[in-house]
């Protein structure tokens, strides 16, 4: 297959586009980067097929070297460059475009902050749906993957989709995030009037070695600092990278996937649970906690993702007999603590 990845240098990103690229898969990666033209991407793949995405390295590198694959195909866009669609003519028919772009979550949400949060979603999306529509119609890709996130399945009201960006920038905490992703799988949607299956992505907290929200929860405790976080009672709904990737797949290969994908793990835990497993497996003391106002000192109203939680299953999944290949938080965190 020909895959479209926008976002691809991110933590989802490497790992999908390495286990595609294992499997002989193309890929080319929409990147405004411009550190990145001008030089052939390539990528340190296993001698086999047999990928564990979780303990590999998923580097990306710039050097000729024999133990090295070529990487993704890099193809500039948001640039103001008009050259996108032209460049993505040369590679087609296209299958599958996979939408992970947009400003990180992961700040401080001041209003500046979280204009970038919502903006860098819907801009993305309405662009890379454009660019697809300029393609032949017999070359576009037949499968659209759009990231979003859990937050999307809680109730917001009815006029969110529509009402004006600056209404939901003035909404707090998880009610920001929900109504985010709201209008980021509205703008998604269209992708349905080019007739193609469209799936919202629906991500937990990503649990990965090098990135995300797992090395930070992790640090504390290897500090001798680990405690329960606002009492512990927060419901978490996390899925080990590999099982990110591999849902994602389920997606791009499984013509009976369309609308929302719960991509979660099917034992969602609370967070003193997490805490508790990680200290037990770092064997390091479980005795500091941190009150609930630090945390929204530490990081606004970020915070109240870790203060309200989110318990969710991956319903979708199930009925479709994926096989987690870590569906608890015992086998993950085994694989992600081990040396």
């Amino acid at each position: 297959m020909r895959i479209v990845i926008a976002g691809g240098s991110g933590l989802i990103g490497r790992h999908l586009t390495r286990s595609l690229l294992t499997d002989g898969h193309t890929v080319l990666w929409l990147t405004r980067n411009p550190h990145l033209f001008g030089r052939e991407t390539v990528v340190r793949l296993p001698e086999t097929k047999q990928v564990d995405s979780s303990s590999e390295s998923t580097d990306f590198t710039f050097q000729e070297s024999s133990a090295l694959r070529r990487g993704p195909i890099l193809i500039p866009w948001l640039t103001g460059n008009a050259s996108t669609i032209d460049e993505l003519k040369r590679h087609v028919p296209l299958d599958v475009v996979v939408n992970l772009s947009g400003t990180p979550i992961a700040g401080r949400w001041n209003p500046s902050y979280k204009r970038k949060i919502l903006e860098s979603r819907l801009r993305t999306t309405t662009e890379l749906l454009e660019i697809i529509e300029c393609l032949p119609i017999e070359a576009r890709p037949r499968v659209f993957i759009s990231a979003s996130a859990v937050e999307a399945r809680l109730p917001v009201p009815s006029d969110v989709e529509t009402a004006p960006i600056e209404a939901v920038l003035q909404k707090r905490g998880i009610e920001f995030l929900t109504a985010v992703t709201r209008r980021w799988e509205a703008a998604a949607r269209e992708a349905e009037t080019l007739e193609m299956r469209t799936v919202f992505a629906r991500f937990g907290v990503v649990f990965a070695k090098e990135g995300g929200a797992f090395p930070r929860l992790v640090l504390p405790h290897r500090l001798f600092l680990g405690g329960p976080i606002a009492g512990g009672r927060a419901w978490i709904s996390w899925v080990h990278i590999a099982d990110v990737v591999g849902l994602i797949r389920l997606a791009m290969e499984d013509e009976s996937v369309r609308g929302p994908l719960h991509i979660t793990a099917p034992h969602p835990a609370t967070m003193d649970e997490i805490s508790r497993t990680i200290a037990a497996r770092l064997k390091r003391p479980y005795w500091l906690p941190v009150p609930t106002f630090a945390i929204q000192l530490a990081l606004g109203e970020m915070g109240d993702l870790f203060i309200g939680g989110n318990r969710v299953f991956p319903e979708e999944a199930l009925a479709r007999g994926y096989a987690f290949r870590f569906p608890t938080l015992e086998v993950a965190l085994e694989d992600l603590l081990s040396p």
